[in-house]
């Protein structure tokens, strides 16, 4: 699943539902999550002045999408919304909300501890649901949050405090029991989050950069530096690291991988690479645009999306894939 999260710690939400309406077409998108090749929800950024977050949603692929809910403010914690079939999902941004209905209700959950800031969201199953973000007002510890009833309730599975900022920069839970976070190093759990380690790594990551996790399995995974060219594979649950595509010189955004031998990464000038051999070959797609790619999300193996990259005060495009990526359609 796609995230580009923010890191500033801004409490500021509104709870109130909003009634659905076609989302704009000035909105810009920083996450996508599909469930099959009609259904998806994404964050939206409105470029309406005032920077309103909303989730969105699409019922046809992609063409047409409505405005579930919106916090009514700006609020930077960090934009992640996962959903584990067409009804339950769940959108974090600060605080936790919850639906069961496909988004048309929301309801505004409990933290298990108070003082968190949530950030990503990942459903391992349909009933385990793991989190992670910062808590204390200074934003200075790192938490996890894990739930076995599909988000009703959760647990804290980590608080650990660290230094204000460093926030946890992904998170992948391949499974009920397992769950990875990337917060200065990686940190993984085996035992559903009893106990947590630091992953001693053959490969010296840049502490200070922004670096994205997908584990689609328990031991296999990838890691992106954000807008950078970095791209690297594990097989033994982050102990030793391969770099992918050596010598490519285009920067990388992010990545989905739906197994652990498929996924795609995106990047500039709408470039996609794709992988269908567990990272020993790569193959070069190209999406008709050179906008810059900044998200990408894929439900299967054919069905995939993009998301262009914005600016301020204009829109995301989107394009749909029905055949892995060797061919794109404009569909927003």
């Amino acid at each position: 699943m796609a995230l580009v999260a923010a890191v500033a710690l801004l409490a500021v939400a509104a709870t109130a539902c909003v009634a659905a309406a076609p989302a704009s077409a000035e909105m810009q998108i920083s996450d996508m999550c599909f469930v099959d090749a009609s259904y998806g929800w994404a964050v939206a950024i409105s470029s309406d002045g005032y920077g309103s977050y909303a989730v969105v949603r699409t019922t046809d692929g992609g063409e047409t999408w409505t405005t579930q809910k919106s916090t009514g403010a700006f609020n930077g914690t960090g934009l992640d919304v996962d959903f584990a079939d067409r009804n339950i999902g769940i959108w974090v941004n600060s605080y936790i909300y919850r639906t069961t209905d496909g988004g048309r209700h929301w309801k505004r959950l409990r933290y298990p501890t108070a003082s968190w800031g949530a950030s990503h969201v990942d459903f391992a199953t349909r009933s385990r649901v793991w989190l992670a973000g910062t808590y204390g007002s200074d934003g200075g510890g790192r938490c996890v949050g894990r739930s076995t009833n599909g988000g009703r309730t959760w647990r804290t599975r980590m608080n650990r405090r660290t230094m204000p900022g460093v926030a946890p920069s992904g998170l992948s839970a391949p499974t009920g029991s397992t769950a990875y976070i990337w917060s200065r190093g990686l940190w993984v759990t085996r035992n559903s989050g009893a106990s947590w380690r630091r992953v001693r790594t053959n490969y010296a990551f840049k502490k200070n950069a922004w670096w994205m996790i997908d584990f689609p399995t328990a031991r296999i995974g990838w890691v992106l530096r954000y807008d950078s060219a970095s791209l690297l594979r594990t097989r033994d649950g982050g102990r030793h690291w391969t770099k992918q595509m050596r010598g490519l010189r285009q920067k990388l955004t992010d990545m989905d991988f739906v197994s652990a031998r498929t996924g795609w990464v995106c990047g500039a000038a709408g470039a996609v690479y794709r992988t269908r051999d567990g990272g020993a070959s790569w193959q070069y797609l190209k999406v008709p645009t050179d906008d810059k790619l900044i998200s990408v999300d894929f439900c299967d193996a054919q069905h995939g999306w993009v998301a262009t990259d914005s600016e301020w005060g204009s829109w995301n495009y989107i394009y749909r894939t029905s055949d892995g990526g060797d061919t794109w359609e404009e569909v927003w």
